[in-house]
């Protein structure tokens, strides 16, 4: 596991102006260091997944229904025979909506949409290319979303958090220390600038960039990332 201590002192004070309660509140007025804590790791993709709609559009709903119908069994032969397991493999219920146009000012029904959502983890992502193909082939036109992920990815972004704050808190010892200070206390802790909102830390993750033309090219690894602003109190040593 990569990660990468990352510590900025923004503030240092020993007589620190303050205006308004909030700012009070998020800074001490006795002598402390305001430090941020950064952890990162770089990690292998576990699969990709696409997000993506199957909708059809026609006057008469049962037969609109049983086009879409016929689409999702070609997308889910697709999927199996991509290797594709079942559990990877998520659809929504039908969405029944009208679908109108407006000319002159004037509402003109044009038809009834009826659509699912569909969420496809690709666990081998060497058959990327495969899958895309196979989704033009049976007639799916909207492909909202890919990405690349990770397992257990709350548990890894939880960690994060933790040796964010680890890292935050040995910056404000060594700090402290090259000023004959001592670390006494956590007086405020964000996973934003103080000043700007946020409470709590939140792990971040880097989202693929997607090509303009052509197929994507996914990348070879997510990137997690957890930030922790956090005002530490001192005191002479």
């Amino acid at each position: 596991m990569n990660k990468w201590l990352s510590g900025t002192v923004l503030s240092l004070a020993a007589t620190f102006a303050l205006t308004g309660t909030a700012m009070a509140d998020r800074f001490p007025a006795g002598p402390h260091l305001y430090v941020t804590g950064e952890a990162v790791e770089k990690l292998k993709p576990d699969f990709v997944e696409t997000s993506f709609m199957v909708a059809r559009t026609g006057a008469d709903v049962p037969a609109t229904k049983k086009e879409v119908d016929a689409i999702t069994d070609k997308v889910w032969a697709a999927a199996k025979k991509t290797g594709i397991a079942r559990e990877d493999f998520q659809a929504t219920g039908f969405s029944v909506n009208p679908m109108y146009d407006y000319e002159d000012g004037k509402r003109i029904y044009r038809g009834t949409q009826v659509s699912r959502q569909f969420n496809v983890k690709l666990r081998n992502m060497d058959k990327f290319n495969a899958w895309s193909e196979a989704l033009v082939q049976t007639g799916v036109q909207d492909i909202a979303g890919i990405s690349v992920n990770v397992d257990q990815r709350e548990e890894k972004e939880a960690a994060l958090r933790v040796t964010a704050l680890k890292n935050a808190k040995l910056e404000a010892e060594r700090l402290a220390g090259a000023l004959d200070q001592v670390v006494t206390g956590v007086h405020t802790i964000s996973d934003s600038p103080i000043g700007e909102g946020g409470g709590g830390i939140r792990a971040m993750a880097m989202r693929m960039d997607k090509a303009s033309e052509g197929a994507p090219t996914l990348p070879d690894h997510v990137e997690l990332r957890a930030e922790a602003y956090v005002v530490f109190t001192m005191m002479k040593k």
